[in-house]
């Protein structure tokens, strides 16, 4: 029978439905739906029959011209139902953070002060996204929003533009055609922050933590390898034992 609303609404389990415009669009039903489907070959002569949506939640108006871009799709050699598969492996940004954490950020100089910062700002809003559906919209927006941090904000920026330029190469999370979401995103002016202490301030800081190291002597000695080492917060906060040489 042909493939229409009318003749769908009074279709029986069992029943298949062939649509006369579209070659290899198809309805089944079943005893619990009505669901369309699409019939092809891919370039490469592969088979393939993808559901497209069920009835009457998808209309056959809808279902044809779900059909019709799919099939000019695989007119141009490319496999819908494969980079449908693809997108739904495709990880999501804490996974793709993880595997920064885990694979690079030890061996850079910064690296675990990029994966706080990226944890707690790209992670915090975009964690459970595919990594694959980041756009440039979605990094404008989480730059504007640090605007009253602006040099966090363009620090947020440029540690997720070197997330996704690996997303990109070498792991393949995203094509080339995708780019890079951050490519675009205007970073706010920065005023230079460098400032030494000066020797009645030096003394104060060191009265302070003489004072105070017997009853904080972890924060005393993190306070003073900071001061001694110049090293940042973060990079002294998440530092391990074993990237302590001893033989130096």
């Amino acid at each position: 029978a042909d493939l229409s609303s009318s003749a769908l609404s009074a279709a029986t389990p069992g029943t298949i439905l062939r649509d006369a415009s579209v070659k290899g669009l198809h309805a089944k039903v079943t005893v619990t739906a009505k669901g369309f489907f699409l019939y092809f070959r891919t370039k490469a002569g592969v088979e393939r029959r993808p559901k497209l949506g069920d009835f009457p939640q998808m209309t056959v108006a809808q279902a044809r011209q779900v059909a019709k871009e799919m099939l000019l799709a695989v007119a141009k050699g490319h496999d819908p139902v494969a980079s449908r598969q693809a997108e739904r492996a495709a990880p999501t940004v804490s996974e793709v953070i993880d595997q920064y954490e885990r694979d690079y950020a030890g061996k850079r100089k910064r690296g675990m002060e990029t994966v706080r910062i990226l944890r707690n700002h790209l992670e915090r809003v975009h964690g459970g996204d595919k990594v694959a559906t980041i756009e440039h919209e979605h990094l404008l927006a989480l730059h504007r929003s640090l605007k009253k941090t602006p040099v966090l904000a363009n620090r947020v920026v440029s540690h997720a533009s070197k997330l996704f330029n690996l997303c990109e190469r070498p792991w393949k999370y995203r094509t080339p055609a995708q780019g890079n979401p951050c490519r675009g995103v205007e970073r706010y002016p920065e005023k230079k922050r460098k400032r030494y202490m000066t020797p009645d301030e030096a003394r104060a800081v060191a009265r302070a933590l003489d004072a105070n190291k017997a009853k904080y002597p972890a924060a005393v000695a993190y306070v003073y390898l900071l001061i001694l080492v110049g090293a940042r917060r973060g990079e002294i906060w998440d530092a391990r034992w074993d990237w302590l040489d001893v033989n130096v």
